[in-house]
């Protein structure tokens, strides 16, 4: 709800800019080519946060109307990890105390085309497309106790829509979103010793398929240079 309550009061303040010419911002003056930009996200506690998750989103204008948009994510988690305890079975008591190592790592990369339209009252809207590609492998060691891992990858492809509102000709406010086309596939093989008899087992699986699914309106900063 609380989510909901804030995307209506940005396309609202959306609405207001370009009915009043808020800004009183002169669009002739507005020369976009050969300029780069920083993305920030809006966060609905009016703070800025990272654009749609990516660690860095930038992009290029070679023309007024014309822009290439690269945005990346990068994560890594490294964790020791520990497991002891006691079996207590009729026959036999066992204490295990196994240590191993717990590593996880995503990177994402999409790159898009964004086509402005001609600006009104320091207003412009886009469309683009673009590709995207994904990867999150993830490692679990626990010596003579288990071993999984995980490969997790996809691709796809973008549509995207948005308006762009200029408050100064270095800042601009943009509302965005679209729909997203792609593949994913994942792998899951696991090992582990039963304790208690010292038995292994070895499971493997894999699922994959496609997924056409719309995306979440983005709000953002963009600060020309």
């Amino acid at each position: 709800m609380q989510k909901t309550k804030f995307s209506i009061l940005i396309l609202v303040l959306l609405f207001t800019f370009t009915v009043n010419s808020f800004a009183q911002t002169d669009t002739s003056k507005i020369d976009l080519n050969g300029k780069w930009a920083l993305q920030f996200g809006i966060s609905h506690s009016f703070t800025l946060t990272n654009f749609d998750g990516a660690t860095f989103s930038g992009k290029y204008h070679f023309t007024n109307n014309s822009a290439i948009r690269i945005g990346v994510t990068l994560g890594y988690n490294d964790k020791d990890k520990e497991i002891s305890g006691t079996n207590i079975l009729p026959d036999t008591t066992k204490i295990y105390d196994y240590d191993g190592n717990l590593s996880s790592a995503n990177i994402r990369i999409a790159l898009q085309y964004l086509h402005y339209l001609e600006m009104t009252k320091s207003i412009s809207s886009y469309y683009g497309a673009g590709l995207y590609y994904f990867t999150r492998p993830y490692d679990e060691n626990l010596e003579d106790y288990r071993l999984e891992k995980i490969s997790y990858f996809g691709y796809g492809f973008d549509l995207l829509m948005g308006v762009e509102w200029f408050a100064t000709s270095s800042i601009g406010v943009n509302a965005e979103y679209g729909l997203s086309f792609g593949y994913s596939y994942k792998e899951v093989t696991s090992e582990r010793t039963y304790t208690y008899n010292d038995e292994k087992s070895k499971r493997y699986s894999n699922e994959s398929g496609f997924a056409l699914y719309s995306q979440r309106v983005k709000f953002g900063l963009s600060v020309y240079f």
